[in-house]
């Protein structure tokens, strides 16, 4: 590869790093060119060589995330395990890269809806799409396997998923990450694990919704 090739590469890199940190840390409001060279140490020029706009910037951010969501999932199957004990996992890898990363997956989609242009929130809306296709996926493997009811709304299943870790990584932000992210891993699961498989004193399970999609 030659080396100015190289080290656009590196720069570009660097440049999405640090809007990553800048998100994280101060929010998408306070993302701007000026702020974002201060933070590289170049001059406001150099990011333009690099990136068109802001947007774009983002944009890129948004697809490393996305790769980073997915990734998470592939990551979290283990041959010969039951699906929900794969999103029990899944749970607990979020909790754990999140805590490392600031929290800034989630941060980023929350920030896009208040903060974005149009591109950047259907890009942000599109990868949250694709991660609830995933996450649903998991789930009617569970309602096919019997370990959950086979009238459950899988659909509103994975957004329960996603939404209680969105809803923790706004909180703990809030709470400027004072405690380990991963503290209440074990009772948010308890809670969503048995609202998906409790059963009735008659031993039926409670009707969920009526779509297995």
């Amino acid at each position: 590869m030659p080396t100015a090739h190289l080290q656009s590469e590196v720069r570009r890199h660097q440049i999405v790093h640090a809007t990553r940190k800048i998100v994280a840390t101060k929010g998408m409001a306070s993302l701007t060119i000026q702020e974002l060279a201060k933070e590289v140490g170049v001059s406001e020029g150099a990011i333009y060589r690099h990136f068109k706009s802001k947007d774009e910037i983002l944009l890129v951010l948004i697809q490393e995330i996305e790769r980073t969501l997915l990734g998470a999932i592939s990551g979290s199957a283990r041959p010969g395990e039951e699906a929900m004990d794969q999103l029990k996992h899944l749970l607990q890898l979020h909790f754990s890269s999140l805590e490392r990363r600031n929290g800034v997956s989630f941060v980023v989609i929350s920030e896009a809806q208040f903060f974005a242009n149009h591109e950047v929130k259907l890009a942000t809306g599109q990868m949250v799409e694709r991660y609830l296709e995933m996450v649903e996926l998991i789930l009617r493997a569970a309602v096919q396997a019997g370990e959950i009811d086979d009238r459950m709304d899988t659909r509103a299943a994975a957004l329960m998923f996603f939404g209680m870790i969105q809803a923790s990584v706004t909180l703990w932000s809030f709470n400027n990450r004072a405690h380990p992210l991963a503290e209440h891993s074990a009772s948010l699961w308890a809670i969503f694990k048995d609202g998906l498989t409790s059963r009735r004193p008659d031993g039926k399970r409670p009707l969920q919704g009526n779509r297995t999609r």
